[in-house]
């Protein structure tokens, strides 16, 4: 089977079930006995190493792509080196931890007449764009499933992800590629995340009186 070319984006907070989602594609794909590549960044080891896995314990087999010692993320360029070009399905988990340069080569890939589907953050736990390749994403897809979790103070909505160091959340500074799961991440609603914008940052919101 071959497809005219997509780029389908996966995207949300912490436990909305991106990876699930992603995996619920992949095996449809293999139940139709077509061929997939899926890869996972290096930086991907709370569950297994060789499989993408989700917080429900749901898996598929990976290629991981390794570490480049000069990046602090995962290398588009060795992505490249693992790509069977005789498949035409392409998935990636946790697309945010690669380099800017992949939402290009994804990119690329839709228009060669590939169907790749990417899953990742969209927001860091400071609630800013994360950084990398996924705003790009956005932009370049065909489609966009943005999900959510539940706000695991009030139960509400939830589509930020909040960090905590020990019993306290992160401070704005810390750094953004921390792995982790219930240990140190938490799914919340807009009213409950916490993160304390330095002051040169800060932007204040002024309401102006409504007219009678």
């Amino acid at each position: 089977m071959e497809y005219n070319g997509r780029l389908e984006v996966i995207c949300g907070c912490m436990y909305s079930g991106k990876t699930e989602e992603l995996i619920r594609r992949v095996r449809r794909v293999l139940i139709a006995r077509r061929d997939v590549q899926v890869f996972k960044s290096h930086r991907d080891t709370r569950y297994s190493k060789y499989e993408v896995t989700s917080h429900t314990g749901e898996k598929v087999n990976a290629i991981v792509v390794p570490k480049d010692p000069h990046k602090e993320t995962t290398s588009s360029e060795e992505f490249l080196k693992l790509i069977n070009h005789s498949v035409n399905v392409i998935a990636v988990d946790e697309i945010q931890f690669f380099d800017e340069n992949m939402a290009n080569i994804c990119n690329h890939l839709a228009n060669l007449g590939k169907r790749v589907i990417v899953a990742g953050l969209d927001l860091d736990f400071r609630g800013l764009p994360f950084r990398g390749p996924m705003s790009t994403l956005l932009a370049y897809a065909d489609s966009i499933d943005k999900l959510h979790a539940v706000c695991s103070v009030c139960g509400e909505t939830a589509s930020m992800t909040q960090r905590f160091i020990g019993d306290r959340p992160a401070k704005w500074d810390e750094t953004i590629y921390v792995v982790g799961g219930h240990d140190i991440y938490k799914a919340v609603c807009r009213k409950h995340h916490y993160i304390q914008v330095p002051n040169d940052l800060s932007i204040t919101y002024k309401v102006e009186d409504q007219p009678d």
